[in-house]
């Protein structure tokens, strides 16, 4: 008879096996899983057509190529969103630390920081007007 524990690991092992592999998993899923491959082979000017076929093949897709188009859209621009959600942080996180360094009171600041805050400031407004262009 088998024991709760050892029924609870079995189940472990088989969750952790389906989550490492692609077994189970959603078209989408599948895809997702190998997008660096597929933006490397279609940057290197393999068709599209070709690379959808491959995966078709290898992962057993079994959507069709214009769901396919779909699918590598979406995917595209949720990794651009999210690459840009990260730009955003990064910038706030060193405006705030700016911000930190001029409110210190009794601080001197050497010419060296107020070329190099100058410098961010000229970066930054470089920036912003460059993305609303």
């Amino acid at each position: 008879m088998m024991t709760l524990d050892r029924k609870k690991n079995d189940a472990i092992d088989a969750l952790a096996k389906l989550a490492g592999g692609m077994d189970g998993k959603s078209d989408t899923a599948k895809i997702r899983e190998v997008i660096d491959s597929v933006e490397l082979a279609l940057s290197s000017g393999v068709h599209r057509e070709k690379v959808f076929d491959t995966l078709r093949e290898s992962l057993g897709i079994k959507m069709n190529f214009r769901t396919f188009e779909t699918t590598l859209h979406r995917i595209r621009n949720k990794r651009k969103n999210e690459s840009l959600e990260v730009d955003t942080n990064q910038k706030q996180n060193q405006l705030e630390t700016m911000k930190n360094d001029f409110e210190e009171p009794n601080r001197f600041i050497t010419p060296k920081e107020r070329r190099s805050f100058g410098i961010n400031a000229l970066k930054e407004i470089d920036e912003e007007n460059h993305i609303e262009d």
